[in-house]
């Protein structure tokens, strides 16, 4: 008979032939090919139960209502055909039905016309039907009133050889869009093994967009220098843990390149894959910043908590106007320094002092932003051991004669730069020890080294406005300080000398914070002592002690004479 549909329309075609010879009329056969492929094509679960005494009446094909709180809410009904029963030995049922995922009809609910059949011409073709004007070269358009059906080997053409020329073709088995040189430019497959794919532009010959349905995978083929472009504000996503694999080959690795209004840069493996490089597009012209902050932008400040650089064998960072040779070494391109001078900078701020801190690496040399502008270590985060050739002083060395009273713990802050001006020489306080005692008699109360009170009248008559000062001058005895220095008890391990007592030390001697002005010491609590600060000492006794030598060369020549 004629093609029928279940419903009221045709969503999906199946493949169901119902013949209906031995009913007469065709508006009888329609409605019975109706409700048959509504029982056969609208079938949504099948349902099993088990029931009681009273069901057995009931036969396959009847029609029953299932009604129950399990099916997912109050007043929900399931309209079910029966297809099974079963009956047990204690005459309970096992009932097997069909739920429906529409309304099943009856006779009556259906109406159906009778058809025409028209016998086949043979001799002339069959005009398709049409509704309107026939005029397409007035601007008038066919329009056909019902469905135009493709057979198995029929094909629906724009054009005479649409593959060779240009065209649309349609058949069972595609859709596909040909450009004047027969190539694919879109092709829809709904047929055979391929079916579900979709092709965009010309995908076989390298320059197009294909779906593939079997691998559930977008291909994108570019070989033309337009690649793709995504245009707007959307950009591009990848979720749900997606990754995104740039492969390429030894010869033209895959790169990510960022291109600004005048410069590139790009990312990516070199040639051979086993080197990542991150580089700009022009040498010598962009910046790279892995963060920024206000030193840097003015206004925005965007940085990272932590950067950690993890590298199995080195981690080099290179700098300057230079290029290397085989055997690794730096030369220098133009030779001029003055305008591409090699430099490593690091900055860092110092949130306690608000100061902003710079250190450079520059022409080989590590160097501070300014002149004593930095300390090397902290008192409670010291360098173990630091090993050169020879160290260089500032030739401020202190006269250690006498000193200005600044306190010795909690004092404000200092200036520690300089030495004493003026030299009004050395008091002696007496002779060095000479029976191996560790050190020599304590010159006053407190063992400080410093010169009994009634001397400081003499000494601050020749330091000038140094005597104006409020804390005034305090002489120093310099062997007195250096006979007090006590031993410890205890020994260095590592060579075998025994320690001095720390506390033997006068606390004015010991180094100052130069932002507190306090004692500096280390985390086990130990002082640190300035070398200039002991040389100066040590200067200073030798003054001392050539006065001492010269009153003894006088006094016996003196009794010579």
């Amino acid at each position: 008979m004629s093609r029928c549909n279940a419903k009221s329309s045709t969503n999906n075609r199946s493949n169901i032939t119902i013949k209906a010879e031995w009913v007469h009329g065709s508006n009888k056969a329609q409605i019975y090919a109706k409700l048959a492929l509504q029982r056969i094509l609208l079938r949504d679960r099948t349902i099993s139960f088990t029931g009681r005494l009273g069901l057995q009446a009931l036969e396959p094909g009847d029609m029953i209502t299932i009604a129950d709180t399990n099916l997912g809410g109050e007043n929900i009904a399931w309209d079910c055909m029966v297809t099974k029963i079963s009956i047990r030995e204690n005459l309970l049922a096992d009932i097997e039905c069909v739920k429906f995922s529409d309304t099943l009809d009856d006779w009556e609910d259906i109406s159906a016309d009778e058809l025409t059949v028209v016998e086949a011409q043979t001799d002339r073709l069959t005009a398709p039907v049409h509704q309107g004007s026939n005029d397409v070269q007035g601007g008038g358009a066919n329009q056909l009133v019902g469905s135009l059906i493709i057979g198995e080997n029929g094909e629906l053409k724009t054009s005479l050889n649409p593959e060779t020329s240009g065209g649309l073709v349609i058949n069972n088995q595609s859709m596909a869009d040909y450009n004047s040189n027969g190539q694919i430019r879109f092709q829809a497959i709904y047929g055979g093994t391929d079916q579900g794919d979709v092709i965009i532009g010309n995908y076989a010959g390298n320059d197009g967009i294909k779906w593939d349905q079997s691998d559930s995978k977008l291909n994108i083929k570019v070989s033309s220098e337009g690649g793709v472009e995504i245009s707007g504000s959307g950009g591009l996503k990848v979720l749900s843990g997606g990754d995104i694999t740039v492969a390429g080959s030894n010869t033209n690795p895959g790169i990510i390149k960022w291109q600004g209004t005048s410069y590139t840069a790009e990312m990516g493996l070199d040639e051979d894959g086993d080197r990542f490089l991150l580089r700009p597009g022009t040498n010598n012209i962009t910046d790279c910043y892995i963060g920024y902050n206000i030193a840097w932008w003015g206004d925005q400040d965007a940085r990272f908590r932590d950067i950690s650089i993890s590298a199995y064998r080195q981690a080099g960072i290179t700098c300057g106007n230079w290029e290397g040779n085989v055997n690794g070494a730096a030369i220098d391109v133009d030779g001029d320094l003055q305008d591409t001078y090699p430099q490593i900078t690091l900055t860092l701020y110092d949130k306690r002092y608000q100061d902003l801190r710079q250190y450079f690496i520059q022409y080989g040399y590590i160097i501070p932003s300014n002149h004593k502008a930095q300390d090397f270590g902290q008192s409670t985060a010291a360098w173990d051991d630091v090993y050169a050739d020879d160290y260089f002083n500032v030739a401020d060395f202190y006269f250690m004669d006498r000193r200005l009273d600044v306190g010795s713990s909690d004092g404000p802050p200092v200036d520690n730069s300089g030495g004493s001006s003026g030299d009004v020489g050395d008091n002696p306080g007496g002779p060095p020890p000479v029976d191996g005692s560790p050190g020599g008699p304590p010159v006053d109360g407190d063992s400080t080294g410093e010169l009994p009170v009634n001397s400081i009248s003499r000494l601050t008559e020749d330091v000038g406005s140094l005597g104006d000062s409020p804390r005034g001058i305090i002489p120093i005895d310099d062997l007195a300080v250096l006979c007090n220095i006590r031993p410890s008890g205890e020994f260095d391990p590592r060579t075998g000398f025994e320690l001095i007592d720390d506390n033997s030390l006068p606390k004015w001697l010991l180094g100052k914070d130069k932002y507190t002005g306090k004692i500096m010491r280390g985390p086990d609590g130990k002082p640190y002592v300035s070398l200039r600060a002991m040389i100066s000492l040590l200067m200073g006794a030798v003054r001392q002690l050539d006065g001492t030598i010269r009153q003894l060369k006088e006094k016996i020549e003196g009794n010579r004479d």
